[in-house]
């Protein structure tokens, strides 16, 4: 049952909003159902990080600079102040991402 007709059988005035993310530490499932928007971007490496205190001047040579330029992720988020950047998922769609990061948008089914 779809969640628009899930909320009209209750009698609800309008149709609730989700965002539901789950993970097996593999494979990132992501679902946009209802108005609420829902986004994804993909990180590639930096050479600065506050929480660390690396500065893009920092040599290769300094603990942590190599693993930080190495690194390769997938961000998942709402309510975005600035999307610039960012790619919104249409509504009713699903975002898988394999641990290779390959991502994929697989459409609501009716």
């Amino acid at each position: 049952m779809s969640l628009s007709r899930a909320s009209a059988r209750t009698g609800a005035a309008r149709t609730s909003t989700v965002n539901l993310l789950a993970t097996n530490g593999y494979v990132l499932v992501a679902t946009r159902l209802g108005g609420q928007p829902l986004y994804y971007t993909r990180l590639e490496g930096t050479d600065s990080c506050e929480v660390c205190g690396l500065t893009p001047g920092m040599p290769d040579t300094h603990p942590g600079v190599m693993a930080h330029r190495r690194r390769r992720s997938v961000v998942v988020a709402s309510h975005l102040k600035r999307p610039v950047g960012w790619v919104e998922l249409a509504e009713g769609t699903t975002l898988t991402v394999e641990a290779d990061l390959q991502v994929r948008h697989l459409p609501s089914t009716p």
